[in-house]
């Protein structure tokens, strides 16, 4: 078995291919991780305060991840009074509100009807304002939707406009506010029971595009050591090895063992790779990082290795990866969270890898010890199932039930 994983090794070196997902598919993955970005879905989470729009073209409909109503303001105004109000409208508690400032429009009329207009048909909203210069006398409602709360965020708009044409003036607006029941808010778990703050869930999300990125490269270099094996069953050496007395076990062994070799490579040179990073990019220790990408690389490794042994034809192989890598990507969880998804696609995603190793993450990101055992098990139960059905799957090869080689 040492001398035929030894010479799969050295074919694998001698492949440019195997070298770009060595090295350059690890830089890559770690300059995504590296690149700054915001979840969209977690985008002035638990704001209450008014958010200021910086230009017409911004669209609000992307900070309505969680299904809050998102109230878009056009406010000619801009005093201490229209200011408390939308204070008032932005702590509600199911609104979100957006300001545009146009004091400095010379026909502010002109200007929201055309804007109106437009944000009508390419943005998506539940309500619009239009606070004229004179605050206390001139307010528009745009309703641009049919959506339930409707009838709420009116109530609600005429009676923060009765009590400041009832109190008159801020102050007195102030020292009623004073006797009023104090607000706590109580935040609950974002996903499952793991209550993850909105910088930890950038980090998981971050680590998701990171974890497809580095999935590709395990996966292909596990099709690398397969076309080995694919093109040892066309020429007759696996029947010139099995004429030694190697069963099928142990030729599917050593396959395994190179693939190990080569995960194991390929993680080395994402953790040298990884100190590119500050340990806050990563959000969980470099060594946690390490072992969880080792673990993932190997599930997915076999995975891409006994699927291209089974499948015989190097183009079938490199086809049967790449649909692997997309199909797991996307219901793993790694490019948006599955509690947004139907229930079958939820259920579905507990037999992807990814799954459970973005489970891993957030397990690690809340501190839960159990991590590690539970990482362990699930890549236990990954490599067993698959080197099982694996040797299976060659054996019916051989038998001639899916074809002769």
């Amino acid at each position: 078995m040492n001398t035929l994983t030894k010479t799969t090794m050295k074919l694998l070196l001698r492949s440019r291919g195997f070298w770009f997902f060595l090295v350059v598919v690890p830089l890559l993955s770690t300059l995504i991780f590296k690149a700054q970005r915001v979840n969209v879905l977690n985008m002035d989470a638990g704001s209450e305060k008014v958010m200021e729009i910086g230009t017409e073209d911004e669209k609000i409909a992307y900070h309505g991840g969680a299904g809050e109503y998102l109230i878009k303001v056009y406010d000619a105004a801009k005093t201490d009074t229209s200011e408390y109000f939308l204070n008032k409208l932005a702590t509600n508690g199911i609104s979100k509100v957006y300001r545009m400032d146009i004091t400095s429009e010379a026909d502010p009329d002109a200007y929201v009807k055309e804007a109106i207009e437009r944000d009508a048909f390419n943005d998506r909203m539940g309500m619009a304002l239009y606070i004229k210069p004179d605050f206390a006398k001139n307010i528009k409602v745009y309703v641009l939707s049919d959506d339930e709360r409707n009838d709420i965020i009116l109530d609600e708009i005429r009676f923060q406009l009765s009590r400041i044409v009832r109190a008159g003036d801020i102050e007195s607006l102030a020292k009623i506010d004073e006797m009023l029941p104090v607000k706590t808010v109580v935040d609950t778990a974002v996903t499952g029971d793991r209550n993850l703050t909105v910088e930890q869930k950038d980090k998981e999300t971050s680590m998701g595009y990171a974890f497809s990125i580095m999935t590709l490269a395990y996966v292909f270099c596990g099709i690398f050591v397969a076309h080995g094996a694919i093109k040892e069953q066309k020429n007759g050496v696996y029947t010139r090895i099995k004429l030694t007395g190697t069963d099928t076990l142990k030729y599917f062994a050593s396959k395994f063992v190179s693939v190990f070799c080569v995960n194991t490579m390929v993680t080395a040179v994402l953790a040298a790779f990884s100190f590119i990073l500050k340990a806050e990019d990563i959000g969980i220790s470099r060594p946690q990082y390490v072992l969880v990408i080792f673990l993932m690389g190997l599930v997915f490794g076999t995975i891409s290795m006994v699927l291209g042994i089974i499948m015989g034809d190097v183009m079938s192989a490199n086809v049967a990866a790449f649909t692997v890598w997309c199909m797991s990507s996307l219901l793993g969880g790694l490019y948006f969270p599955m509690e947004y998804t139907t229930g079958a696609i939820r259920t579905l995603s507990y037999i992807i890898p990814h799954k459970w190793f973005v489970e891993g993450v957030e397990m690690i990101l809340v501190g839960d010890n159990s991590v590690y055992f539970m990482l362990i098990c699930i890549t236990v139960a990954y490599l067993i199932v698959t080197i099982s059905l694996g040797s299976l799957g060659l054996k019916v090869r051989r038998t001639g039930e899916w074809g002769t080689t």
